[in-house]
């Protein structure tokens, strides 16, 4: 409909819209457990991800 012109408008037009919808979206914050890292606030949960290790299977 808008031509040439229209197609080059268009792309500046849809980053500004992802742009503006990018900034007033929610958040969450990441939250990492893993077995290996230094520290674990949990113990339960450090358990139960060490009891689930394949590695320490004596059949395999």
């Amino acid at each position: 409909i808008a031509g040439p012109m229209g197609a080059f408008m268009a792309l500046p037009v849809a980053a500004l819209i992802v742009a503006v919808m990018s900034s007033y979206a929610a958040t969450h914050e990441v939250v990492y457990r893993s077995p290996y890292a230094e520290t674990v606030s949990d113990e339960e949960t450090a358990e139960m991800i060490l009891a689930e290790d394949p590695r320490d299977d004596p059949a395999s």
